[in-house]
């Protein structure tokens, strides 16, 4: 069947399977590094006695990663289809982008963790701050 192909259709074929390939290992090490990340920081939790957080930790590290695997996936497939040089560049920035949106992520994710709600300051502290003074800490607020 693809001996009556020309040399060069076979090699695009070969390297669009590559491609598919490449997406393929990214969407399993995607769930692997999320599980390696994730399982030493959960035990981690447990013996401190906040099991509470697991569900957050989960939450930080997991979109961001997969959002860097796209990127890593979406280099790779660029350079194995060997894109041209204006096609690259925009791949480049592509990727660029995704890795700044995982930054974000991490670091809007973890002040949403860390952040400290009125309610939760009484509890801990038994001091009582007024509603105006903390207008961020609303759930309302939350955008993802």
């Amino acid at each position: 069947m693809f001996q009556s192909l020309s040399e060069t259709a076979r090699i695009e074929f070969a390297r669009l399977l590559l491609v598919i390939l490449v997406f393929g290992a990214i969407i399993l090490l995607r769930s692997i590094v999320a599980w390696v990340i994730a399982k030493p920081l959960e035990r981690l939790l447990r013996r401190s006695g906040q099991s509470s957080l697991d569900d957050a930790i989960r939450k930080i590290v997991v979109v961001p990663t997969g959002y860097l695997l796209l990127a890593l996936a979406i280099d790779i497939s660029a350079r194995i289809l060997e894109v041209n040089a204006s096609g690259m560049v925009f791949v480049i920035h592509i990727t660029r982008t995704l890795v700044i949106i995982a930054i974000a992520l991490v670091i809007y994710r973890l002040v949403d963790v860390l952040i400290v709600s009125r309610r939760e300051l009484s509890t801990l502290t038994g001091i009582t701050i007024d509603e105006a003074l903390l207008p961020l800490c609303a759930p309302e607020f939350s955008f993802w």
